[in-house]
């Protein structure tokens, strides 16, 4: 009855507790999806899945430099007089 079924006698019949939280379980699924599809359609609930934008333009490779090769860099004024 809990998805729209009539109220009259010929409409009752006893359940078995098995029976009856299986089909309890089965009428709350239904109305549950009914109500998410009716929250959607109102915009009452916002859609769960995110918008992605495209992102940046990816930027080119730079070539790796080799720091072995390069000569060491001079001291400043500080450093020397720390040192000395």
């Amino acid at each position: 009855m809990i998805n729209g079924g009539e109220h009259r006698e010929t409409n009752l019949a006893p359940a078995h507790s098995h029976c009856h939280v299986g089909k309890s379980a089965r009428d709350v699924k239904e109305k549950a999806k009914v109500a998410r599809v009716r929250q959607k359609h109102t915009g009452a609930v916002r859609p769960l899945g995110k918008i992605q934008s495209p992102g940046f333009a990816k930027s080119p490779k730079q070539p790796r430099i080799d720091k072995s090769a390069l000569p060491p860099l001079p001291l400043s004024p500080l450093m020397r007089l720390a040192r000395s």
